[in-house]
């Protein structure tokens, strides 16, 4: 299990490098019940993920 966390870790890494300059200035970070974006934050939000999961993997 621990291999696949690393693949998806590393994938969402590589992901967010590739996508960086197409992705918007603001992008959603929560969504409603309805599924309309009610919370909005900076594109760098999309690493906090996965510095989340490294930490509680260290941890």
């Amino acid at each position: 299990m621990d291999f696949l966390a690393i693949v998806a870790f590393v994938g969402a890494i590589i992901y967010g490098i590739t996508q960086w300059s197409i992705l918007p200035v603001q992008v959603p970070i929560h969504y409603n019940t309805l599924g309309e974006p009610d919370g909005w934050g900076s594109k760098w939000v999309f690493f906090i993920v996965p510095a989340l999961a490294v930490a509680l993997w260290i941890f």
